[in-house]
């Protein structure tokens, strides 16, 4: 809202114009649906997202929550759980 969005592709070496002949590269390309749902049919690449789920879990937050929950509800002393 308060500023212009740069083009897309623009910070990519590749997509640059490299000589002052040459025209620029303009990329177009846009994430759908269709597309997401194409890429998902293929097994690997749910392995990818799967594997990726547990990186996702704030693990800190887990941890510190288990502890709470040994010490309150499981009857566990601090030093215990």
């Amino acid at each position: 809202f308060t500023t212009e969005e740069p083009p897309r592709g623009a910070a990519e070496e590749s997509l640059r114009a490299r000589e002052e002949g040459e025209e620029a590269v303009v990329y177009n390309e846009r994430i759908t649906w269709q597309k997401i749902k194409l890429l998902l049919q293929i097994p690997s690449n749910w392995l990818i997202v799967l594997q990726g789920l547990p990186g996702s879990l704030p693990w800190g937050m887990f941890f510190v929550y288990f502890n709470d929950y040994l010490q309150v509800e499981q009857g566990f002393s601090t030093g215990v759980s």
